[in-house]
């Protein structure tokens, strides 16, 4: 079942399965079919031109997930450190990669990572101030200052072979169908170093800020043009959903709800114990399918007795991707 994840065909599968079980047990939809449809995000696909041009030819390059759709032509290129900001009112780090630099309409270049990565009595490494590194704070600091669009490069000092890299990667899922105002995607360590002067690299910047603690932002003499254009695409898929009706006059109206998640995470990917893009099965044992066996246990052996009150055996789908399929049962009971 190819890891039951929601949108793909091996969650079709697990879907039509449980469906037939319940219909085997003699136990009815709840409405006119077992299956309750709701429309999730599935992914996002390229739709268009994706690149980033650098003062010449096409350079190895892959647009986030979550990007806006469109356009930077001839673009003033910054270079902005990991892209952190902390607020001025903060009492223990003083530090902001934005400062003395203008930033408005121009395209970023950002390292993954923060300043601790490679020294470790940096404040950073206190668990406050470990948000500061995520992707998404990045974007949204990025858009706080105006820049149009960011470019993204892996720090050199968390790669196991540098200056080898992989190229980048488009997560199809990443953002979960989310977008954010401004362009957004991934480049190569070795791209910016070759328009970077005076023997300097991106590894020499990072041991540079992770030895000084202090910000080394500045301007690029080229310019860039960045596109971005994605799509994103969406499917239908289901709970399943049946009952046994109560036969007690007095108790028949109350409800007992008997549910689980049936679906998991695919082959892996973002938020799974395997987030590379090497692809491995998670067959999600218990999570949850011994939870989905039990409620069908349940639905055998209640079915052969006469239940006072009325029993809903739900199997939810799209809860990894946020409580999707119990928030939509809920909201339509």
């Amino acid at each position: 079942l190819e890891g039951r994840k929601a949108g793909k065909i091996g969650n079709v599968m697990a879907t039509n399965y449980i469906a037939e079980k319940l219909k085997t047990y003699g136990i009815e939809p709840l409405s006119n079919s077992y299956l309750q449809e709701f429309t999730i995000f599935t992914d996002m696909s390229k739709n268009g031109a994706n690149e980033f041009l650098l003062d010449g030819p096409e350079n190895l390059f892959e647009p986030i997930a979550y990007s806006l759709s469109g356009d930077i032509k001839d673009s003033e290129i910054a270079f902005v450190g990991f892209g952190i900001t902390i607020p001025l009112n903060d009492p223990k780090l003083k530090y902001d990669d934005y400062q003395n630099i203008d930033v408005k309409d121009k395209i970023v270049i950002v390292l993954t990572g923060d300043p601790g990565v490679g020294n470790a009595k940096s404040v950073f490494r206190d668990k406050d101030y470990i948000n500061y590194r995520s992707v998404f704070f990045k974007l949204k600091n990025a858009i706080s200052h105006g820049a149009k669009g960011i470019i993204l490069v892996n720090d050199p000092l968390s790669l196991e072979n540098y200056p080898n890299e992989e190229t980048p990667y488009f997560n199809t899922s990443e953002g979960s169908g989310n977008r954010f105002s401004i362009l957004a995607g991934r480049a190569t360590n070795h791209l910016i170093n070759t328009k970077l002067k005076n023997s300097l690299t991106t590894l020499k910047i990072q041991q540079t800020i992770a030895k000084s603690q202090q910000p080394m932002s500045f301007m690029l003499k080229s310019k860039g043009s960045m596109s971005v254009h994605l799509k994103k695409n969406t499917g239908r898929i289901s709970n399943i959903v049946g009952v046994i009706k109560g036969t007690d006059p007095k108790f028949k109206d109350e409800v007992v709800v008997l549910g689980a998640h049936m679906d998991h995470l695919g082959y892996g990917g973002e938020s799974s114990m395997e987030p590379s893009r090497v692809k491995k099965i998670h067959n999600g044992a218990d999570d949850n399918a011994s939870g989905t066996a039990l409620v069908l246990k349940l639905a055998e052996k209640l079915s052969k007795k006469s239940l006072k009150r009325t029993h809903v055996f739900v199997l939810f789908n799209a809860e990894e991707m946020g409580l999707l399929g119990a928030t939509y049962f809920v909201d339509t009971w």
